[in-house]
């Protein structure tokens, strides 16, 4: 058996409370604050979990896997190059639309993942209910409901990553599709990644659907990544939907009408 540490990442947006349960993970104080961007860099902290060698990272609080800020970019980059063998997104229990953002990109990477439902006491004091079981059979992940400020939760969360890892394979999970006409981009561009691409972890289903995606964002850094390919840029230019400019990207226009579909469906309760 390796002797390297499991290596754990913490997702989510700024003020989710990613560094108050790294603290209650590690018994650290590092800092925690009222305002975006606490956290500008990969911060690192090891620990033992029932007998196994732990590295939590803390990365950047964000709001998008897009490559439009350094943070974002810094993110979005340790996740694709598998740094972390379990990424586990920390959700703000009191801001579902917000978080679910960010959430739902995670989930199209593909990547082993665990969801943690922070804050959730702070909600249910408020006489507010949420499906966690509901929440985790859309998301196809484990949901564990957590208090970075208490600690509650955070045994749960970690036995959750450790057993998402034991299995080997990231939970079989469902694509939020986009409207008939995007989702033919989409299919349109995926199909020519998969054929200019020879590595596995691209051509599979999820990797390569992840980048049509940003190549019709037109994200800057796939973009580059990608010069290469002419032929996967300019096809993903052509197919991109002709968006007024008041509206944004792709993502920008579909992530968060998705998001608060899905709040308003299955995930809050009053």
């Amino acid at each position: 058996m390796s002797d390297k540490p499991i290596t754990l990442a913490l997702v989510g947006n700024p003020n989710c409370g990613k560094t108050s349960l790294l603290n209650q993970m590690t018994g650290g104080k590092d800092l925690v604050g009222n305002y975006p961007h606490v956290t500008v860099q990969v911060v690192e902290r090891q620990l033992t979990h029932k007998g196994r060698a732990l590295s939590v990272a803390d990365l950047p609080g964000i709001y998008a896997l897009t490559s439009q800020s350094p943070e974002e970019l810094s993110a979005r980059e340790y996740i694709l190059a598998q740094h972390a063998d379990v990424v586990i997104n920390v959700i703000d229990a009191g801001n579902l639309q917000r978080s679910l953002y960010l959430t739902t990109q995670l989930v199209e990477m593909g990547r082993p993942i665990v969801f943690a439902l922070n804050m959730v006491d702070e909600v249910e004091s408020q006489a507010a209910e949420i499906d966690v079981a509901a929440l985790s059979s859309m998301l196809g992940a484990p949901v564990v409901r957590t208090s970075g400020k208490r600690g509650k939760g955070v045994a749960e969360l970690l036995d959750a990553a450790l057993d998402v890892l034991d299995r080997g394979v990231a939970p079989q999970r469902s694509f939020v599709h986009y409207d008939a006409h995007l989702e033919e981009a989409v299919q349109r561009v995926q199909a020519v990644v998969q054929e200019n691409h020879t590595d596995a972890a691209v051509r599979e289903q999820e990797g390569s659907r992840w980048m049509a995606i940003k190549l019709l964002e037109g994200d800057v850094a796939m973009l580059r990544a990608e010069g290469d390919h002419q032929r996967l840029v300019e096809l993903g230019g052509k197919s991109a939907p002709p968006w007024p400019s008041t509206m944004g990207c792709l993502a920008k226009a579909c992530l968060p009408m998705r998001g608060l579909v899905m709040c308003m469906e299955w995930c809050q309760k009053r």
